[in-house]
């Protein structure tokens, strides 16, 4: 995986220089580089997310089938593979659009955690250490806030009566 992730961190590189060389921010490039492969991503998303929801629609079909024939798996793959096509829809619609878009969104994580072993410009190496907002150095991950914003309230156990 390493080197597939790798190769699209390099492709994802020479925009990504290209939008600095443009805004001469490295923070704001980051932002904008991200909402690019992200709009390129959409219909591969809306795809797997249509798929889900199709799949999700005969789940009640589905758990009919297998108790039906919950003995003669032969006949349940067939009864399946008619309620598929009768659906118009495949069990990998929704996995396929995912396999295209994990190696994308991985290069995206492995340029920005390692940008300067996927770019070569010379001027990226002083841009990756710029500040952004309250981040002193865009090399280094942020270590207060954007770890206490994601983070999530703990949740209680329940009241037992």
């Amino acid at each position: 995986m390493g080197a597939i992730t790798g190769f699209f961190a390099t492709i994802i590189g020479y925009p990504m220089q290209w939008i600095y060389s443009v805004v001469n921010n490295y923070g704001v490039s980051i932002i904008i580089l991200t909402l690019l492969i992200r709009l390129c991503l959409l219909p591969l998303y809306a795809k797997q997310i249509k798929s889900s929801a199709k799949m999700a629609e005969l789940q009640p079909k589905m758990k009919e089938l297998q108790a039906k024939y919950a003995n003669n798996r032969e006949k349940l793959n067939e009864e399946m593979s008619k309620l598929y096509e009768q659906a118009g829809t495949k069990p990998t619609s929704g996995c396929l659009p995912l396999l295209i878009q994990l190696p994308i969104i991985y290069g995206l994580f492995a340029l920005l955690r390692n940008p300067l072993t996927y770019m070569t410009s010379s001027n990226m190496i002083a841009a990756v250490h710029e500040s952004f907002f309250w981040i002193n150095d865009l090399s280094q991950p942020d270590a207060w806030l954007l770890p206490i914003l994601r983070a999530s309230p703990p949740t209680l156990p329940p009241l037992s009566p």
